[in-house]
């Protein structure tokens, strides 16, 4: 691959990530209305108090990982078939559960909310796979196939060693 490719490739792993760290990726329930939820931050205000509802540091870290697992490990996949050694499937498959997992704990939570009828969406936010799904679409990786005629060994391996034990 050029280099010129590789730059592409790295820069659009560089936006790929600060996507999946900075902007939200889940909607969840709190009692009146939804927290956008990301990897570093949450917004979650208490009532009457807009301005001050940023909330970050270790104790989050703890809270979304439970949430967000998928997601980073999503990120990491894609960046590791960018790489090289990641499959396709295991990628796309990674993908739908960093969706799937956070709209099941989602809808566990806002249950009540659910049977209530309240017209909110509260669930994954799908610009991380969106972007992880055409970053692995536009790397061109080819897939590598050898024939058998397209062998590198042009002798036979008896008669190398036949050659070898006669030296």
């Amino acid at each position: 691959m050029g280099t010129l490719y590789s730059h592409r490739i790295s820069l659009a792993l560089i936006i790929f990530w600060a996507v999946t760290l900075l902007t939200p990726l889940v909607l969840i329930p709190k009692s009146t209305d939804s927290a956008p939820f990301a990897v570093l931050w949450t917004y979650d205000p208490p009532d009457g108090m807009e301005p001050d509802g940023f909330i970050t540091g270790p104790l989050h870290l703890f809270h979304s990982g439970a949430i967000l697992i998928f997601s980073l490990l999503f990120a990491v996949q894609v960046t590791r078939y960018c790489r090289g050694p990641a499959s396709l499937k295991g990628t796309v498959a990674l993908g739908v559960a960093s969706l799937v997992f956070p709209a099941i704990l989602c809808l566990l939570i806002a249950w009540p909310a659910v049977v209530d009828g309240t017209q909110q969406y509260f669930g994954p936010l799908p610009q991380q796979f969106i972007l992880g799904i055409l970053l692995v679409r536009s790397t061109n990786r080819q897939r590598e196939t050898s024939t058998w005629n397209e062998s590198k060994e042009k002798e036979s391996w008896w008669t190398k060693d036949k050659r070898t034990f006669s030296e």
